[in-house]
């Protein structure tokens, strides 16, 4: 994943539209390491999508501490917890 975030932020390095979809936690800090870390920083735009009982909710920012929402930390969390339930039922 690492290795996946350097080409992706060349490539916006070098003036590609790159839209990346993900729920990785992990992708996003590494990106924002290597926006942090170069000098030649490169714009960005989150997007944030979430569903509630009526409808999709649509958040946008250039700053992702702006978006109320982040399903990737849900997705996170519920991997994680299923991962600790099968842990403790193969551990048995």
């Amino acid at each position: 994943m690492v290795v996946t975030a350097r080409a992706l932020f060349s490539l916006a390095q070098q003036g590609y539209q790159v839209v990346l979809a993900t729920h990785s936690l992990f992708m996003l800090r590494e990106l924002e390491i290597l926006q942090m870390q170069k000098k030649a920083a490169v714009p960005a735009r989150y997007i944030g999508l979430s569903l509630n009982e009526e409808d999709v909710r649509v958040e946008q920012s250039d700053d992702i501490a702006d978006i109320q929402t982040l399903v990737l930390l849900d997705a996170e969390l519920h991997q994680t917890d299923r991962y600790m339930a099968l842990s403790a039922e193969v551990g048995k």
